[in-house]
């Protein structure tokens, strides 16, 4: 997995972005948190996930 910081060319009430390796959005988030993060991700990799916040 590649951690990835950037900055949108436009506004945005994104927080965070989890995108799969084919280009779609599997994860948003817009309050700064990261539930559903750990689900989105298992549901990638097929493993049990942790997340630490």
């Amino acid at each position: 997995m590649h951690v990835v910081t950037a900055k949108p060319a436009e506004p945005s009430s994104f927080t965070g972005l989890l995108i799969r390796p084919d280009g779609y959005v599997a994860w948003a988030d817009q309050d700064a948190g990261a539930d559903g993060l750990a689900d989105a991700l298992s549901s990638i990799t097929r493993k049990p996930v942790g997340v630490a916040t």
